[in-house]
C-alpha cells in the first residue's frame, strides 16, 4: 500500500489532465517533450485524458494548474487500474515473482528519496508549491500587504500621473517662455517708441526755439522800424499844414508801410504754420503716449498673471519630485519583491527537474 501511494503522489505533482477520453495524440505535447512518453503510456492506460478543441484536436494543457477535482478524477482512475491489474489476483498470476517484486519495489522506494536520501514527502511539495503559486498571484495583482510596495496598477496609474505632471509643466514652459518673448518684444518697441518720442522732442525744441528766434527777429525789426516814425498827434502838435507835405517828402510813404505790412503778415502766417505744425506734432506726441501708457497697463495684467504661475509651477516640480522619489522607492521595492520571488520559482525549478529525474526512474521501474 506505501509503494500505491507513493505512485500515486507522484502522478498528483506532474501530470495535468481533463475530463475526455484517453487513446488520444496531443496536438500540444511534442514528440521530443521530457514527459511525452510517460503522458502517453498514461494516457494508453486511461488514466490521462485530455480536452477537444473545435478543431477536432486534443489539447493536453501541462502548464495549467491542477484543481482538486482533476486530482479526485486523477486518483480513482489511478485506484481503479491498480485493483484491475493487481489487486484480488493469485501471486502465481503475476508477471513477476515475490523477490523480484521486492526488489522492484526496493528500487522504487530509493528512486523516491531526495538527494539526501530522505524520503520525498509529496504533499510537503504540493503544499509549498501552492504556497509559491499564490504568493505570486498575490503579489501581480494585490502587491505586499507590509505596505512597502505597490501593485501594477498603482505604478500603472502613478505613471500616468507623472506624465500629465510632466505634460502640464511643459505647457506651462512653453507659456513662459511665450511671455519673456513678448516682454522682450514689449520692451524693445518701447525703446523704440522712447527713442522716437526722444528725437520728434528734440525736433519740436528745435522749431520752438527758431520759432522763438524769428519772433524776437521780428520784433528787432519792427522796433527798428517804427523808430523812424511818430504818432499823428505828435506831427499835429509840431508841425503846419503848410509844411507837412515837405516834410512827408522825408518818410516812408504809404506803400513803404504796405510792404512792411504784407512782410509781416508772411512772417505772421509762416509763425502760424510753423505754430500749427507744432500743435500737430505735439497732438500726435500726446496720443503715441496715450498708447504706450494703455499698452503698459495691459502688460501690467500679464506680468501679474506670469507672477501666479510661479507659485502652481513649484507646486509641480514638488509634485513631481515626490513622484518621482515615489516611483524609485515602489521600484526598489518590486525589485526586492521580485528577486525573492526569482529565489523560490529557481528552487521549484531545481525541485522539478529532480522530480523529473525521480519520475524517469519511476517510469524505467514501472516498465
Amino acid at each position: 500500500m506505501r509503494v500505491k501511494f507513493i505512485v500515486i503522489a507522484f502522478l498528483f505533482v506532474f501530470v495535468f489532465f481533463s475530463t475526455v477520453s484517453a487513446q488520444v495524440d496531443y496536438a500540444d505535447v511534442a514528440r521530443t517533450h521530457w514527459a511525452y512518453d510517460a503522458i502517453m503510456r498514461l494516457t494508453d492506460l486511461g488514466i490521462l485524458s485530455g480536452i477537444r478543441a473545435a478543431d477536432g484536436r486534443y489539447y493536453y494543457q501541462g502548464t495549467d494548474p491542477l484543481n482538486r477535482y482533476q486530482a479526485a478524477v486523477l486518483i480513482d482512475k489511478l485506484l481503479n487500474y491498480v485493483d484491475e491489474t493487481y489487486m484480488g489476483r493469485d501471486p502465481s498470476d503475476l508477471p513477476v515473482s515475490d523477490d523480484a517484486l521486492r526488489a522492484r519495489l526496493q528500487q522504487l522506494e530509493l528512486a523516491m528519496t531526495d538527494r539526501s536520501g530522505n524520503l520525498v514527502q509529496m504533499a510537503s511539495v504540493l503544499e509549498r508549491v501552492r504556497s509559491i503559486e499564490s504568493q505570486i498571484e498575490r503579489i501581480a495583482y494585490e502587491g505586499v500587504p507590509n505596505g512597502n510596495f505597490a501593485t501594477v496598477d498603482d505604478l500603472d496609474a502613478l505613471k500616468r500621473q507623472v506624465v500629465v505632471l510632466v505634460d502640464r509643466i511643459s505647457y506651462a514652459s512653453r507659456d513662459v517662455d511665450n511671455l519673456s518673448e513678448k516682454f522682450a518684444a514689449l520692451d524693445k518697441a518701447l525703446g523704440d517708441i522712447n527713442q522716437s518720442l526722444s528725437r520728434q522732442i528734440n525736433i519740436v525744441g528745435t522749431d520752438v526755439t527758431e520759432l522763438h528766434q524769428s519772433v524776437r527777429d521780428i520784433e528787432r525789426n519792427l522796433t527798428r522800424v517804427m523808430e523812424n516814425y511818430v504818432s499823428k498827434d505828435v506831427l499835429a502838435d509840431y508841425i503846419t499844414r503848410s509844411d507837412l507835405s515837405s516834410t512827408l517828402r522825408l518818410y516812408v510813404g504809404v506803400g513803404d508801410l504796405e510792404d512792411l505790412e504784407n512782410k509781416l503778415s508772411a512772417d505772421l502766417a509762416r509763425i502760424e504754420d510753423t505754430t500749427s505744425d507744432l500743435s500737430t506734432r505735439l497732438a500726435n506726441t500726446n496720443r503715441t503716449i496715450a498708447n504706450i501708457a494703455a499698452e503698459v497697463e495691459a502688460n501690467k495684467a500679464a506680468v501679474e498673471e506670469v507672477k501666479e504661475i510661479g507659485p502652481e509651477l513649484s507646486a509641480m516640480k514638488s509634485d513631481i519630485s515626490s513622484l518621482r522619489s515615489q516611483l524609485n522607492d515602489l521600484t526598489r521595492a518590486n525589485a526586492a519583491s521580485f528577486s525573492v520571488l526569482r529565489e523560490g520559482m529557481d528552487e521549484l525549478s531545481d525541485m522539478t527537474g529532480h522530480n523529473a529525474e525521480k519520475l524517469e526512474e519511476l517510469d524505467s521501474l514501472i516498465q
